[in-house]
């Protein structure tokens, strides 16, 4: 069995000081095979944010996945905005904007939707549909394929105003030609999981994963949130953890069995031992 943790949206510069220690007591206590940051890990992309969620990160257990979102692009100083958007991210978090993961189970490839000229959106090119595709498909079919992206490939019926990426239909037709079985993405702060078949005559489905903000006090529809996604040859388990505040921890609230990848059979019961 292979354990993702997945954040999104820690937002440095709007984080809640009093969920960071219980956050990290948590993900440590999960032991995870691998972390998936998807995005936005600053509110201004100023340095002093940097700085604090570069320190955050190094505490984190490893290995770890982390993309940009558009957060972490300066919005205000133009120069940097057009010419040099990611300098601080590259400095401060890692050189490579776009990193994969790759072990005996999962290959998870970052895919980065921030840009310069979407204020508040995303965009995915036609170079990295075509990179996907050749990447996943030098891939085992039985290593589970995963994608993340900060912005959503599948919009929230439940949330308005927040648009899928651009080229959201081609990219995920991209996606299901190269057999991807997951995407884990965030942007909107409201935790959701659905898949993309929309009838059962549909030869195959991508299971989408969306987190929740985890750090900012910018919540939406729910309180802040991570998702653990646990997967074996035949299923996935996607949990939800959410604060408690009670409690004084994250908790875990739900969990549903998804099986037969490529049809996603959601188990009644929900995440049964076996």
């Amino acid at each position: 069995m292979a354990r993702i943790v997945h954040l999104s949206d820690l937002h440095f510069g709007t984080v809640v000081p009093e969920l960071v220690e219980p956050l990290l007591s948590e993900i440590r206590q999960l032991e995870p095979t691998v972390i998936v940051i998807s995005g936005d890990l600053t509110q201004r992309a100023r340095r002093h944010q940097y700085e604090e969620a570069a320190a955050f990160i190094a505490r984190l257990p490893s290995p770890k996945l982390i993309i940009p979102g558009n957060h972490d692009v300066p919005l205000w100083n133009v120069y940097n905005r057009f010419l040099q958007p990611l300098t601080r991210y590259r400095r401060y978090i890692g050189i490579n904007i776009e990193p994969q993961y790759r072990d005996d189970e999962l290959f998870i490839m970052g895919i980065n939707s921030a840009r310069s000229f979407v204020f508040d959106g995303g965009r995915i090119s036609y170079k990295q549909m075509e990179r996907l595709e050749t990447d996943m498909r030098s891939v085992n079919s039985d290593i589970w394929k995963i994608v993340a992206v900060h912005h959503p490939i599948v919009a929230s019926e439940e949330i308005k105003g927040i648009a899928a990426v651009g080229r959201a239909e081609k990219a995920l037709a991209s996606m299901e030609r190269a057999g991807v079985d997951m995407v884990l993405a965030g942007h909107a702060h409201h935790r959701y999981t659905l898949q993309t078949a929309k009838s059962d005559e549909e030869t195959r489905s991508i299971l989408i994963v969306q987190a929740g903000t985890a750090l900012s006090h910018r919540t939406r529809s729910t309180p802040n949130s991570f998702n653990v996604i646990d997967t074996t040859r035949n299923y996935a388990d996607v949990t939800a953890y959410e604060w408690d505040a009670t409690r004084n921890e994250f908790a875990r609230i739900m969990c549903v069995r998804f099986r037969d990848r490529g049809k996603w059979i959601t188990s009644p019961a929900g995440c049964l031992e076996e």
